[in-house]
């Protein structure tokens, strides 16, 4: 909810025919085409619009000529568009059972980016194949789902800044974790080379016993275990070692 830009949401659904009508008189009806709830939120912006008539338009919901099925679109087809705000796609209810709207971008801005939209979407199919809704109306919309197949839409959301953490994804596709940087802290010891910190060696207290820091320990580079010393003991070979058995034997 706080990024600077939101998604533009569109609930876009494969229709036979649709009518829609306001106060009991007819605003608008299509024959075979698209039905678009369109729910705008605070940041979407006209770069949302355009990219979202690009892409309603050219989703591939019907068979080609073919029979051949999700190959042809409202754009490749000719088909009609009818378009309806619905402000209502960005209620919320995680607080109850009353929704709350407080998420749907306000009247007039929304009023005017709808407008922007839906000029976007004539300019690009013709005037002639898109129709609208009565911008903040009680609306009855009748449709008939063919299908059914109803899809929802969202503009992609804004990009993440880069160093914060989240997930990016590079122009290769993949995603991939983006961390941020960090430094060492400034209380680790600095070592004569790398993987080793100087040992500090504490003064000897006087009578020969060493004294320990008070509240104050200093890390000490990892150390080979002490070789023990080997003890002095004769070595025999072999042959005297059996000389020896042999004697205690006798």
């Amino acid at each position: 909810d706080g990024d600077a830009r939101g998604t533009m949401r569109v609930v876009v659904q494969r229709v036979s025919r649709a009518r829609l009508t306001v106060g009991g008189q007819e605003v608008s009806a299509i024959g075979r085409g698209l039905v678009c709830l369109c729910g705008l939120t605070d940041g979407d912006t006209e770069e949302d619009a355009r990219w979202m008539a690009n892409r309603l338009l050219k989703l591939q919901l019907w068979p080609d000529a073919k029979g051949r099925q999700w190959q042809a679109s409202a754009a490749s087809d000719g088909l009609e568009v009818l378009l309806v705000s619905q402000f209502t796609l960005y209620a919320r209810l995680n607080k109850g059972r009353k929704p709350d709207f407080h998420r749907a971008m306000g009247p007039e801005p929304a009023r005017e980016l709808y407008s922007k939209f839906v000029d976007i979407v004539r300019a690009e199919h013709g005037a002639d194949k898109v129709f609208d809704g009565q911008f903040g109306a009680m609306m009855e919309v009748e449709i008939v789902n063919d299908g059914p197949v109803t899809l929802t839409l969202d503009s992609p959301p804004p990009p993440t800044p880069p160093g914060t953490g989240a997930t990016s994804k590079p122009a290769n596709g993949k995603k991939q974790a983006v961390k941020p940087a960090s430094e060492p802290p400034a209380a680790w010891p600095q070592g004569d080379h790398a993987g080793h910190a100087k040992a500090a060696t504490p003064p000897a207290a006087p009578g020969g016993e060493s004294q320990q820091g008070a509240g104050i320990t200093e890390m000490a580079p990892p150390q080979e275990p002490p070789t023990k010393a080997r003890a002095e003991t004769p070595t025999h070979s072999a042959v005297e070692v059996r000389a020896i058995g042999l004697s205690r034997d006798a």
